[in-house]
C-alpha cells in the first residue's frame, strides 16, 4: 500500500502526530510519503518527504502545486492534516482518489481564541467553514479526530468517524530511574506561548527562588512566534542567573532522548474553549520520560492526571497556584517511583492500540 500524507511543513515537524506516530509506524509494512512545501526531499527506509517546492505568498499557486505533485504520488490512500488543505482533498476525491481528513484540533473552538481574529472575523470564518466542511466530510472516505470530545460536530459522518488519539511511543523515551540533578528541574515543551502558561510559570519559579535555599530550573523547549513574548522569556532568563533558559525548538528524537534528565514537565494551558477537552500530548510524554506532571484544571486534565500521583493540577492562569504547586513538590517527588509514573503510561495510553485502528481505517479506505 502506498500512503501520502499531506501537510504544512512546520507541522511536519513540530507535530509527532505526522512523522512520529502515525507516518513512521506505517512505513514498517507500507511505502509513505509526506508532501509539504520545502526546499529538499529526503527519505528514511519506506518513507519518504517529498517536497511541493518552496511555499509562496501566493495561496492559489501554493493550491495548484501541492495537488499536481499529490496526483503525481498516485497513493492508494491520501491522508489530509491541515483544515486549509481541506480543498486538496476534495479535489483529490473529484479525481477518484480515496482520501482521509484528520482533524487535529477543535478548528471551531479555536477560532475565538486566536489573538489576530477578533469575534466578528471569528464569526464570520466559522459561517463559511461549517457548510463547507460538512459537504466536505460527506465526500471523503473517512474521518479521523485526535479526540472524543470532537465528535458531536461530525454526527453527520460517524458511520466513518474514528477516534485516534495521540498516545507516545513509549519504547522511544529514554528512561533513568534516580535523579540526576541536585536542583529540582522542570521541562516545557512545545510551542511557547502566554495562553499556555508560560508567564505563569516563570512568575511562580522567580518567586520561589527568591525566598526557598532550595532552587528550581526550568528549560523551555519550543518556538515563540510572539516577538514580545520572545522578550520577556528572554529577559527573564538573564534575570534568573542561568535558572531560567530558552533553549529554542529541537528535534523530537533529542527531546525524547533528554526528558528523562528532568523531574517536572510543565503543562498548564489556559482556560480556552480548544483546550478545555483536547489532551496536551506532552504530557503523556513527561510520564512515559517518568516525569511528574504539572497541569491546569481543564475537564480532559482528569482522564490522564491522577492529583499527586502522576500530577499536580492547578486553577489556569494561576501564578499563585502555580508557586504553591513548586513548594510541596520536593516531598511529593520524594514519595513517589519515577518507574510507576511510566507503567501508568505503558499500561494505558499506549500508541500501539492507536496505530491498530489507523492500520484498520487504511485497510478499509484501500479496498
Amino acid at each position: 500500500m502506498r500512503i501520502c500524507h499531506i501537510a504544512l511543513k512546520h507541522h511536519v515537524y513540530s507535530d509527532s502526530r505526522i512523522m512520529e506516530r502515525m507516518a513512521k509506524s506505517s512505513s514498517l509494512d507500507s511505502d509513505v510519503c509526506i508532501l509539504t512545501f520545502g526546499e529538499d526531499s529526503s527519505s528514511l527506509g519506506r518513507l519518504e518527504v517529498m517536497s511541493a517546492g518552496s511555499q509562496k505568498k501566493n495561496t492559489l499557486i501554493n493550491f495548484y502545486r501541492l495537488l499536481k505533485k499529490s496526483l503525481l504520488m498516485n497513493a492508494d490512500v491520501y491522508h489530509i492534516h491541515e483544515i486549509p488543505l481541506m480543498i486538496i482533498g476534495v479535489f483529490l476525491k473529484i479525481t477518484g482518489k480515496k482520501v482521509i481528513m484528520d482533524f487535529h484540533e477543535d478548528f471551531e473552538a479555536e477560532l475565538y481564541d486566536k489573538p489576530y481574529l477578533n469575534k466578528l472575523s471569528a464569526s464570520i470564518i466559522k459561517c463559511f467553514y461549517i457548510p463547507f466542511k460538512v459537504l466536505a466530510t460527506k465526500i471523503f472516505d473517512h474521518i479521523i479526530l485526535a479526540e472524543k470530545s470532537y465528535i458531536d460536530k461530525f454526527k453527520h459522518v460517524s458511520n466513518k468517524t474514528t477516534i485516534i488519539r495521540n498516545y507516545p511511543i513509549t519504547s522511544k523515551f529514554n528512561f533513568r530511574q534516580e535523579r540526576v540533578n541536585k536542583d529540582l528541574s522542570i521541562v516545557y515543551t512545545g510551542i511557547i506561548s502566554a495562553d499556555r502558561g508560560i508567564k505563569n510559570i516563570i512568575e511562580a519559579l522567580n518567586e520561589y527562588n527568591e525566598n526557598s535555599s532550595n532552587q528550581i530550573t526550568l528549560d523551555l523547549i519550543g518556538r515563540i512566534n510572539d516577538p514580545m513574548l520572545e522578550k520577556y522569556v528572554n529577559d527573564e532568563s538573564k534575570r534568573s542567573e542561568g535558572r531560567i533558559s530558552w533553549l529554542g525548538q529541537k528535534k523530537y528524537s533529542e527531546i525524547l532522548e533528554n526528558l528523562t534528565n528532568y523531574d517536572v514537565g510543565f503543562s498548564a494551558l489556559h482556560d480556552r474553549e480548544n483546550y478545555r477537552n483536547s489532551l496536551p500530548t506532552k504530557i503523556l510524554e513527561y510520564g512515559s520520560a517518568g516525569l511528574y506532571s504539572i497541569v491546569s484544571d481543564l475537564p480532559i486534565s482528569h482522564d490522564y492526571i491522577i492529583d499527586d500521583f502522576n500530577g499536580s493540577i492547578v486553577p489556569p492562569n494561576n501564578s499563585s497556584a502555580v508557586y504553591k504547586c513548586l513548594h510541596s513538590l520536593p516531598s511529593i517527588l520524594d514519595s513517589i517511583k519515577r518507574e510507576e509514573l511510566r507503567s501508568h503510561i505503558i499500561e494505558n495510553f499506549q500508541w500501539s492500540n492507536e496505530f491498530k485502528k489507523l492500520e484498520k481505517v487504511y485497510k478499509e479506505v484501500k479496498g
